[in-house]
């Protein structure tokens, strides 16, 4: 996997409903904090993976692989 996910796969998605919009922006939210109350900021790659993921452009497994690949996990 590229560190962005491929546009096919992208454009395969189907739309998600404004709830689960709202959970996962509720739940990136609460990582945010976390990661900013440990002392951290979270990278631009990371922001904008994080908004594909929100979006529904992306899944939580889409997401956790491309931010482990960029840091070599």
């Amino acid at each position: 996997m590229d560190d962005q996910v491929s546009t096919a796969a992208t454009k395969a998605r189907v739309s998600i409903t404004a709830q689960e919009r709202a959970r996962r922006r509720a739940a990136i939210d609460y990582g945010r904090g976390s990661v900013r109350l440990e002392g951290f900021v979270v990278s631009d790659f990371a922001e904008e993976m994080n908004r594909r993921y929100i979006d529904g452009e992306i899944t939580s497994e889409e997401l956790t692989a491309a931010i482990n690949k960029r840091h070599g996990l």
